[in-house]
């Protein structure tokens, strides 16, 4: 089933909703964000949104998104590609985060649907962003049983820097808070980050932030890349509501507790701030 938002044109429509016979999910053409992902047992959706979602991104533009072209923090805003400096638009102090203002996240892409499937796709001209390359960027979303899967590519007719990544806020329980929440990793190490959150290129145990193999509350001020290894990235369990599991072929996960997330109403009542979701973001 496809539910496109009310009183717009297929080719300009501002959200789609997909179905399998278990799951319900809605991707926006803004930023192609998952602001909802229901499971046909539990009234609430697992991922954070509102009921408008021009709203909850509005409020805090990364959320659900498709990050990039290079998600995460590139520090100085400056990087180099086969020798040749390319500056990069500052939006973190000298860093650059999700590739500046005018990252993929801010962005209309099309969408196009596909059975239980959308497509949502978006060309980044040579330069934008900072970065050469005409790149014909693709993420899927389609649903299947209880399995929602989302593939990241991208083709460019220059060499470049592409590191996608899917940043949505996960509350298992509607509750506006994580403070049931458990986290269970599929990494032993993750890689220690400086004052200005970036990695300083040194691994270590994910013991130190408080994360394993075993189900553990996640602490307010994580916000750290976890390394991968074979298997299951992330499980999420909460006190309330549906399980997840995260299972990625990107090398490394991104843990965010969610600590500067802005105030807006929530879609069921509790209001959507600081911890009220957690983001499971993979990427390169």
């Amino acid at each position: 089933l496809v539910k496109r938002a009310p009183g717009r044109h297929p080719a300009t429509m501002e959200w789609v909703e997909i179905e399998s016979g278990a799951l319900r999910a809605r991707v926006t053409a803004r930023g192609a964000a998952l602001v909802g992902l229901w499971h046909r047992d539990w009234p609430h959706s697992v991922v954070l949104g509102t009921a408008d979602p021009a709203v909850f991104l509005a409020a805090h533009p990364y959320g659900g998104a498709v990050v990039g072209p290079v998600a995460n923090r590139s520090g100085g805003a400056r990087v180099s590609i086969a020798g040749q400096p390319y500056d990069l638009p500052a939006n973190e102090g000298r860093t650059s985060l999700h590739s500046g203002p005018k990252g993929l996240h801010a962005r209309t892409w099309d969408l196009r649907v596909e059975d239980a499937a959308v497509l949502a796709i978006h060309t980044l001209p040579d330069g934008a962003c900072g970065l050469p390359g005409r790149r014909q960027i693709t993420a899927r979303f389609a649903v299947a049983g209880e399995t929602l899967t989302v593939t990241l590519s991208a083709v460019s007719d220059r060499a470049t820097l592409m590191n996608l990544a899917l940043h949505p806020y996960f509350s298992l329980d509607g509750s506006g808070h994580l403070r049931d929440h458990l986290v269970r990793v599929g990494g032993a190490q993750y890689l220690r980050t400086e004052g200005a959150g970036l990695p300083t290129g040194v691994r270590a145990p994910v013991q130190e932030i408080g994360l394993g193999d075993t189900p553990a509350p996640v602490a307010p001020g994580v916000e750290h890349n976890i390394c991968l290894e074979a298997g299951p990235a992330v499980y999420l369990e909460a006190a309330r509501g549906p399980r997840v599991r995260v299972r990625t072929a990107a090398p490394a996960l991104q843990v965010y507790a969610g600590a500067h997330l802005p105030k807006v109403p929530g879609s069921h009542g509790a209001p959507l701030g600081p911890g009220a979701g957690i983001a499971l973001e993979p990427q390169m």
